[in-house]
């Protein structure tokens, strides 16, 4: 498994150039691993730089794996330069800069009725890109050209993850 790592210190600007970067190529699966919440941050910086209008990204992972952390990243190499919160209660989060993000939480939603509720399908199908915490509680909701994200826990210390990154396929 790749270990990701990058300084924190060499984030600049939106769009910017990350010293250190891995360069990954996201035409296949990559199993990553993060040592720190730093790298993770970063990561989703170089999430960012592969997405485009349109993307949709389902988030799999445990309470506390990083989640909000990874989509801060790719809402900051997006543009987006505002606070990015996780949005557990109430759902939807849209952030608007250079591209509109939609920050979806499906974490406290019990039924299929209540996802469609959100508006879910009108933003899969706008040129945002949507970003969906808990994307395994309604899998079926996914579309079928998303990208998949699985944060996951090591026994290798607190702040250590393993990523399975599984681009959107191409159609």
């Amino acid at each position: 498994m790749k270990s990701y790592f990058i300084q924190a210190d060499a984030v600049q600007s939106p769009k910017r150039k990350i010293t250190g970067r891995k360069n990954l190529d996201f035409s296949n699966t990559q199993k990553l691993k993060t040592l720190s919440p730093e790298e993770t941050f970063n990561l989703g910086l170089e999430i960012s730089e592969h997405l485009s209008s349109g993307d949709v990204i389902a988030l799999i992972g445990e309470l506390g794996a990083g989640k909000t952390l990874l989509t801060t990243g790719i809402c900051r190499g997006l543009g987006f330069q505002g606070e990015v919160t996780s949005p557990s209660y109430i759902h939807v989060q849209t952030y608007v800069g250079p591209v509109t993000i939609h920050h979806i939480d499906l974490y406290l939603d019990r039924s299929e009725e209540e996802v469609y509720d959100l508006g879910i399908d009108e933003m899969f199908d706008s040129d945002s890109i949507v970003i969906v915490e808990w994307a395994d509680s309604f899998p079926n909701l996914m579309p079928n050209n998303c990208w998949q994200i699985e944060i996951r826990w090591t026994d290798e210390g607190e702040t250590v993850r393993d990523i399975l990154i599984k681009p959107k396929p191409v159609i």
